[in-house]
């Protein structure tokens, strides 16, 4: 009876223990693995069946890739279209502020026109003023003067220059050009040019010219007076084209500047001063509360 009881206690002892539990558990591991084995290689093994559609992973792969090869040659294109665009700017295609020159020389003149504003630096009542002063001085005299404003010269450096090529262009014989005048200025460089026909030159005279291109127009352009430098510069011509006196020009005014600072000889004077006061406070500080102090002890 002790055997048989021992038995029976062992082997509830042993079914019940943790440790055959987790033995006899991983048996069924095995199938599990060998079926998840053979359903993976039965499908990775399987051929396609006639015109049976890809799996959705390689759809996908595959518009992956087709959107970034787009996405490369959208870039690509982008930046090949940008390099041409600054090659053509660079090499051929004018900037419009370049082409200011050209557009003067390319403009047809006419009888009732006379000013060309293309720096766009005059009002319009000083165009208005300029073109009825213009206008009567042609009727008077017979003298045509075409005031142009630029910018600023780009293909040409000296508006001497550029000023001959105008009325070269505009008044191509000696004759069309003989009473003729162009009077230019070029509102970023501050300067400007007079030039015109034999007859025109000979009457307005060097004085004259030398005085605007010195006078008028550098120290009225340099305070940003586009307007009265134009007016101005008309109305010398103007007065030497009628024979009258010449009204003179502007004169530069030296604006001197005032030191905010001290000299050495000004800040060593000051610092004496200061020095002495200064002296004369500590002497007093010391001395007088001596002096109280042996006055109350001598009584």
């Amino acid at each position: 009876r002790q055997s048989f009881f021992i038995r029976a206690m062992s082997a509830k002892t042993f079914s019940s223990s943790p440790c055959v539990s987790s033995a006899r558990a991983p048996r069924a591991l095995p199938r599990l693995v060998t079926a998840r084995s053979s359903s993976s290689s039965s499908k990775t093994t399987s051929p396609p069946r006639g015109n049976e559609a890809p799996t959705s992973g390689h759809a996908s792969l595959k518009s992956s890739a087709s959107l970034g090869t787009s996405k490369l040659a959208q870039s690509v294109a982008s930046g090949l279209a940008g390099l041409s665009l600054g090659i053509a700017a660079t090499l051929g295609a004018p900037a419009p502020s370049m082409a200011t020159e050209l557009d003067i020389l390319a403009q047809q003149p006419a009888n009732n026109k006379y000013v060309y504003d293309d720096a766009n630096v005059l009002s319009r009542a000083n165009v208005a003023g300029v073109v009825r002063e213009l206008t009567q001085l042609q009727i008077d005299t017979g003298y045509h003067i075409d005031v142009v404003t630029l910018r600023k010269l780009v293909f040409t450096a000296d508006p001497f220059e550029f000023a001959d090529k105008v009325i070269e262009k505009w008044y191509p014989t000696v004759q069309e050009g003989d009473k003729h005048g162009v009077l230019l200025l070029v509102s970023t460089g501050k300067e400007g040019a007079i030039v015109g026909g034999p007859s025109f030159m000979k009457k307005v005279g060097d004085p004259i010219i030398e005085g605007i291109i010195s006078e008028n127009i550098p120290v009225l352009t340099q305070e940003e007076k586009f307007n009265e430098a134009i007016s101005s510069s008309v109305k010398r011509i103007e007065a030497a084209l009628k024979g009258e006196a010449d009204t003179g020009g502007p004169s530069a005014v030296s604006k001197k500047r005032q030191r905010t600072y001290k000299t050495k000889e000004e800040a060593s004077e000051k610092k004496d001063i200061s020095v002495i006061v200064v002296s004369l406070l500590l002497f007093i500080s010391f001395v007088v509360p001596m002096v109280q102090f042996f006055g109350y002890t001598a009584r």
